[in-house]
């Protein structure tokens, strides 16, 4: 029954310029309050945009966003990405596979980790802004299909979720939570529906609407 609405950011667009477009999205929006919510890639494009629009000491852009519920994000990029990018094989398969789908690699590239990236470094949340951090915090038997075989590339780099290293999903300043017995796809319902009212509960009874 929370009204809400869909921000239709570009799948494909680079970090930097889906961080532009939801600054451009909130300052065309300033007489509403809005609690963010997010599934994996899209917390790099939410960070970049607090880095872009939301440092003012009044928030910025992001004045009216009391809330964030950031579920599995790849909050600092994905080894995966790099895996793919610096094998010579992987790399020319995965630019035949962005052609022929109409997909941009740069745009790919984007979510890879890169410590002189903008977005690799940890943000500064707005003041009034309170942000649950969801980690999926798996162990090999409880992997699903679909994150079996990154978790197995990605263990190298350490913990991991099946797509970005536990490490990383950390986020300073925010309420961490760590759901166990999850892999990046959050695949058991009960769980997610659980999570979600959880979050919802505590945004609604704390957050300064």
């Amino acid at each position: 029954g929370i009204p809400n609405e869909l921000v239709l950011v570009d799948p494909d667009g680079h970090v930097n310029a889906n961080g532009e477009f939801l600054c451009e999205w909130l300052k065309d929006r300033p007489n509403k309050k809005y609690i963010f919510a997010s599934i994996s890639k899209a917390a790099l494009d939410i960070k970049r945009a607090i880095q872009l629009c939301g440092q003012a000491p009044d928030g910025g852009a992001f004045r009216n966003v009391v809330g964030w519920l950031n579920i599995g994000g790849t909050n600092r990029g994905s080894y995966l990405v790099n895996e793919m990018n610096d094998y010579w094989a992987f790399r020319w398969r995965a630019k035949y596979f962005f052609w022929r789908e109409g997909y941009t690699y740069d745009s790919f590239l984007s979510v890879r980790v890169n410590p002189q990236a903008p977005y690799h470094a940890h943000v500064k949340l707005p003041r009034r802004m309170k942000v649950v951090n969801v980690i999926a915090t798996p162990i090999r038997r409880h992997l699903t299909a679909r994150a079996e075989e990154v978790y197995t590339v990605l263990s190298k780099h350490g913990p991991n979720d099946g797509l970005t290293i536990l490490g990383d999903s950390f986020m300073p300043g925010a309420i961490n939570i760590s759901l166990w017995g999850n892999d990046h796809y959050f695949a058991f319902p009960a769980k997610r529906e659980i999570l979600l009212r959880t979050a919802l509960t505590e945004f609604m009874e704390t957050a300064p609407f």
